[in-house]
């Protein structure tokens, strides 16, 4: 069995037991070590903590969650019933949910967006290069704390982010804009 990182000390004693007692399995693992373990690393190499930033109470105070590629509803029931109660009280606040299908928290989403399956990194690498493109990263993320590419062509220190440039131009056949129409959900 595979839990969620949001179950409670209740919730997993009842499925330790469950699982454990009832059905002679020892195969119970929550969320917390699978995903955690590769999540950790990201976070270290990016923001040097091995935790995401903020708290709960950032929920209270943001007016634009974006969900991508899991159901919060079912899978951080916490987070989610906190953001929609967010939503309930503020007039400004907007979901919108990015998944290859849809589930209770597209219905909740005041955008559900889909995708294909396998193209959300497509998706993750256009947007960093439209922030890179349109020089949004100086704001946010200093210089100081890029890191260096570890290869034979970068010397030590030397950003592995070039400064924004032209964009390319687009493919043949495509087209230079996207426009998402205002129905609830879209499927691209």
């Amino acid at each position: 069995m595979y839990g969620s990182g949001q179950w409670t000390i209740p919730d997993g004693y009842v499925a330790s037991k469950l699982f454990k007692g009832c059905l002679s399995t020892n195969n119970v693992e929550a969320n917390a070590r699978l995903c955690m373990a590769s999540a950790v690393t990201g976070f270290l190499t990016s923001f040097g903590l091995d935790e995401p930033m903020g708290c709960y109470e950032d929920m209270d105070h943001a007016n634009v969650f974006i969900t991508w590629g899991n159901n919060m509803a079912e899978m951080h029931p916490v987070l989610f019933s906190r953001m929609t109660a967010n939503r309930k009280t503020r007039a400004d606040v907007t979901i919108i949910d990015f998944a290859t299908r849809s589930t209770r928290t597209s219905l909740a989403a005041d955008k559900s967006i889909l995708f294909r399956p396998q193209t959300d990194l497509a998706v993750a690498n256009a947007i960093c290069h439209e922030i890179i493109r349109n020089g949004w990263a100086t704001g946010y993320v200093p210089r100081e704390r890029w890191k260096s590419a570890p290869s034979a062509s970068s010397a030590p220190g030397k950003d592995v982010c070039p400064p924004a440039s032209k964009p390319a131009p687009p493919a043949p056949g495509s087209s230079a804009t996207c426009s998402i129409p205002t129905a609830k959900s879209v499927l691209f």
